[in-house]
């Protein structure tokens, strides 16, 4: 099932260079404007640039149970997939992960249960593995057709793209922890109101006492002492 070396035997195509270069500078915008949807615009580019009849981001999830894999991402024919999960020692992304480099796939579902309810049948899947801080994930590519048949220039845009995703993956991992840093200072503002309500209220009020004409000394001692 694990065909990888069949990729340094494939031909290069010859303006896979400069398609890449294009797609890659595409994404730059993406990522100066991080969105959720930063992961469907790799899967998207994934398929520009390679010609794949499916393509997706997956990230492991590590819960109580057995890890699992599930696909945030997915663009092309298996995009009713969408948030599919499975078992990552059941997954060629889990694989992928595991082995920490691309890995290319010939015929998974000999292997791989959980996609032989995928139909057409798979022929190839190429998955590109990445990691940002505690995130796991894979980019992936397929094909139903023996007419396509993945090569070095893939390869290479599922790396670069793999980093794309990384760095995405980040930038929305800064951008939250900054917003509930500042919900957090938001509910403390709001507890330190709510709690300096009370003697604020006491202190102008004495204030107000004290500047109405009339005032005794006494009375202006005890405002004064509130």
């Amino acid at each position: 099932v694990t065909a990888t070396e069949l990729l340094a035997t494939r031909p290069r195509r010859p303006s896979a260079g400069s398609s890449l270069q294009a797609g890659l500078l595409r994404l730059v915008d993406v990522l100066g404007n991080p969105s959720p949807h930063v992961l469907q615009r790799v899967a998207d580019a994934a398929i520009e640039l390679t010609g794949a009849e499916s393509a997706g981001v997956s990230v492991l999830e590590r819960g109580e149970g057995k890890p699992t894999i599930r696909w945030h991402a997915v663009a092309g024919a298996l995009r009713d997939r969408l948030w599919s999960v499975m078992p990552a020692n059941c997954s060629p992304c889990g694989l992928a992960i595991e082995r920490r480099a691309s890995q290319l796939f010939r015929f998974p579902t000999r292997h791989f249960q959980p996609l032989a309810e995928i139909a057409p049948k798979l022929v190839e899947f190429l998955a590109t593995p990445f990691q940002s801080d505690d995130i796991e994930g894979v980019v992936w590519i397929t094909s139903a057709s023996d007419s396509t048949a993945f090569g070095p220039d893939d390869q290479d845009a599922l790396e670069s793209l793999a980093r794309v995703a990384a760095a995405g993956c980040r930038l929305h991992t800064l951008i939250d922890e900054l917003q509930r840093n500042g919900r957090r200072k938001d509910e403390f503002l709001a507890v330190l109101s709510h709690e300096m309500r009370n003697p604020l209220s006491a202190m102008t009020n004495a204030v107000r006492y004290l500047t109405t004409p009339g005032t005794t000394a006494r009375e202006g001692d005890r405002q004064r002492a509130v």
